[in-house]
């Protein structure tokens, strides 16, 4: 069963269950306290067929708590009071009232009346006071590690920007593009291709033709001084009469590769250059190839002094003096002679084993 009570400020009949008898109240529409009082059958027939000026009942904001000291009042009726004059409406036609509707209670509403910015501090409604030691501390996840946070950052933002950009905190709703985007400018410059440079054939080959005779200077004085230090700086080897000198040196019967041939002169101390000066004069030298043949040479010129000469070997590598019979490994007894012509088959050499 509920109880209906009529509110004392706004005349609004309320709709109260009878499990709340006894607590204390407030009414949803005026904000007024009151205590709801017991179940009376005598209440219920009287307020059974009321309802507040809007034509609908409503619902009873109550508090939990129930009055230890103080005793229940009697509901007393509001005095009548006498409505201002007012000047006669023009006539309208009359509507009929419409059907009173029962609000629900809602216990939302009951819980929230606190929390708008008008709303009325009843007692033992309000929420309670945050702590202060609390509200100090950093927000920490469930193993006490810190949370960190950072306001974010606009890149290029200008310098009339940073009222927009501090406006922005942590949490908070960004404003609308249309307030902040007039302020906030950013220029992009796309980076320009450079033209391809195209080759002057003309233009070069006139240039050219304007530095020949400088190049062409540069190429004589060079080719001057070149000479000069080859002919005054440089050292000049005289050399003798030169004749060429070839044979073939064959070990029992087979070409003998990787031999040097000397040809060292009789008379050293004796010998004249091509100019007729006296000289002295030194080995010329050849070097076998896999066929045994070798072509004899003086200071890198092809052929070997003229005169008598002595004939001896040399391996490349120390393995061939066992093949090499002694008399050859040194200049020994074997004299030949170097002349201007007919030398071909005079310095064949046929060696054998020992």
């Amino acid at each position: 069963m509920s109880i209906r009570y009529k509110c004392e400020e706004c005349g609004t009949v309320l709709k109260i269950k009878d499990s709340l008898a006894g607590t204390r109240g407030r009414c949803p529409h005026c904000r007024h306290k009151f205590i709801v009082p017991q179940q009376s059958t005598a209440a219920d027939d009287d307020f059974g067929d009321q309802s507040n000026g809007n034509g609908a009942g409503a619902v009873l904001e109550l508090n939990t708590e129930s009055p230890s000291s103080k005793s229940l009042e009697p509901v007393r009726p509001p005095e009548p009071v006498s409505p201002p004059p007012v000047a006669a409406p023009a006539p309208v036609a009359e509507t009929p009232p419409a059907p009173p509707v029962e609000e629900e209670f809602d216990a939302a509403d009951f819980l929230m009346a606190d929390a708008g910015p008008n709303a009325k501090k009843s007692a033992g409604l309000s929420a309670p006071s945050p702590d202060p030691a609390a509200a100090g501390k950093p927000a920490t996840d469930s193993q006490g590690r810190r949370y960190f946070s950072r306001a974010p950052i606009i890149p290029n933002a200008p310098p009339g920007a940073p009222a927009a950009a501090a406006a922005v905190a942590p949490g908070a709703t960004p404003p609308p593009v249309e307030e902040v985007g007039s302020s906030v400018t950013t220029k992009v410059t796309l980076p320009t291709e450079e033209p391809r440079r195209k080759l002057n054939f003309k233009g070069s080959g006139r240039a050219l033709v304007r530095m020949a005779p400088g190049l062409l200077v540069i190429a004589i004085l060079s080719g001057g001084v070149y000479w000069i230090a080859r002919q005054y700086l440089m050292p000049h080897l005289p050399l003798p009469e030169l004749a060429p000198v070839a044979g073939k040196v064959h070990l029992d019967g087979k070409p003998f590769p990787n031999v040097v041939v000397h040809l060292t002169p009789v008379n050293a101390a004796q010998g004249k250059s091509r100019s007729d000066k006296a000289i002295r004069l030194t080995d010329s030298l050849g070097v076998t190839d896999n066929d045994g043949l070798f072509h004899i040479t003086y200071f890198g010129h092809g052929g070997a002094p003229l005169g008598k000469a002595r004939i001896w070997l040399e391996p490349l590598e120390p393995s061939g003096y066992k093949k090499i019979p002694h008399r050859y490994q040194q200049a020994g007894a074997d004299i030949r002679d170097v002349r201007e012509a007919g030398n071909d088959g005079k310095f064949d050499l046929e060696l054998k084993l020992e």
